[in-house]
């Protein structure tokens, strides 16, 4: 049986090329060869470990939203208390949370307050009346993952949910599914720090179709450590290509992110990192958002949530199988803007599908 780190391994060469040799007759002859592999993986499918240099993990992250949930979902906001309801991503149960973190992101430990959130909430009367905590949502202390439920009643799936993302990518089923259509034309924006992530609002423009279904590309951010693991580890990063189609329901697009050959995909985007939170700079041209995706196009597909409160669930969620890269330079520099590592732990599969689409579409 082929190994699964194998076959990560022939998808991550393709991302030294930077997609060169993506329309030669020899990529076309390896993406052939990673197909046959691929099929090859029966549950072992998604549970390699992928190793970092310094022995931790590399990975990349994810989430969505509509025009206010642009700013919550995908990019974890500082404006979620009050819009949040609408958008953001959460952790299922208390136990839950603190027995995934400790078994799948080993790379980024949340620390637990001594203080737990319902106390805080009785001891305010606002809590008491609205259900409602003073405590804002973080992902350390008080107001980390494992408290998201009990801070407001609006975040009740990051408690109760059965759906909730992100997972660790492990015992997937090989299926032929119909490949995202990538309509991304190159497109103008702004650059936000929202208090929880580097966030890049989206004029409108680029599009996905999935199932029949068109998608609009809201925005994407970052999240560092990446929030889905592989086997149990994590990436430095992960994006969350956010988006919403006409009924309102969100697909997220996640790409991890591993150490290697700068992406200049990024480059003008990093040169306009706003040194104040909140204060939004416009890109000075538009981004080539097909160039920031792998050149094989395999996906992890399942049905999950937002990673940050509200941690509302219905979210159709693409995971790239192929890792993309950054030099460690563009890494620090996305980690650094980060107040705290923001990767919600990962949570249970359940008796949700987890499905590797093997019909890859190179590009």
């Amino acid at each position: 049986m082929v190994k699964g780190g194998a076959v990560l391994f022939a998808l991550m060469m393709f991302t030294k090329t930077n997609g060169a040799a993506s329309n030669s007759e020899h990529a076309l002859a390896e993406t052939k060869k990673i197909h046959e592999e691929l099929t090859a993986l029966s549950e072992n499918v998604g549970g390699a470990r992928v190793a970092s240099k310094d022995g931790e993990g590399e990975a990349t992250h994810e989430e969505a939203t509509d025009e206010e949930a642009t700013d919550e979902e995908a990019g974890h906001e500082e404006d979620t208390d009050e819009e949040a309801a609408d958008e953001h991503e959460t952790t299922t149960t208390k136990a839950k949370a603190k027995t995934t973190a400790k078994k799948t992101a080993p790379t980024t430990t949340v620390k637990k307050s001594s203080t737990t959130t319902k106390a805080a909430a009785k001891s305010t009367s606002h809590a008491a009346a609205s259900g409602t905590s003073a405590i804002h949502w973080s992902y350390e202390g008080e107001g980390g993952p494992e408290n998201w439920g009990d801070l407001d009643k609006a975040y009740s799936a990051c408690l109760e949910g059965s759906k909730q993302s992100p997972i660790d990518i492990a015992g997937a089923k090989v299926a032929d599914l119909p490949d995202l259509e990538f309509g991304y034309a190159p497109t103008n924006g702004a650059v936000v720090n929202n208090g929880h992530t580097i966030q890049v609002d989206l004029k409108a423009g680029a599009t996905m179709k999935l199932a029949g279904s068109t998608f609009n590309l809201a925005q994407f951010h970052f999240h560092g450590p990446s929030e889905h693991t592989i086997g149990g580890k994590n990436y430095p990063l992960e994006v969350h290509f956010v988006h919403k189609d006409a009924t309102g329901r969100l697909a997220v697009v996640g790409v991890l992110i591993g150490e290697g050959a700068e992406n200049k995909a990024f480059a003008s985007m990093l040169a306009r990192l706003p040194e104040k939170e909140n204060s939004p700079v416009e890109l000075t041209e538009p981004l080539d958002l097909k160039a920031m995706l792998p050149a094989v196009q395999a996906t992890y597909r399942y049905e999950g949530s937002l990673t940050t409160p509200p941690c509302s669930e219905g979210v159709a969620w693409n995971l790239m199988a192929q890792p993309i890269t950054m030099s460690k330079a563009q890494i620090t520099e996305l980690t650094s803007r980060f107040a705290e590592p923001n990767n919600r732990p990962t949570q249970q599969l359940g008796s949700r599908a987890l499905e590797l689409d093997i019909s890859v579409a190179v590009h």
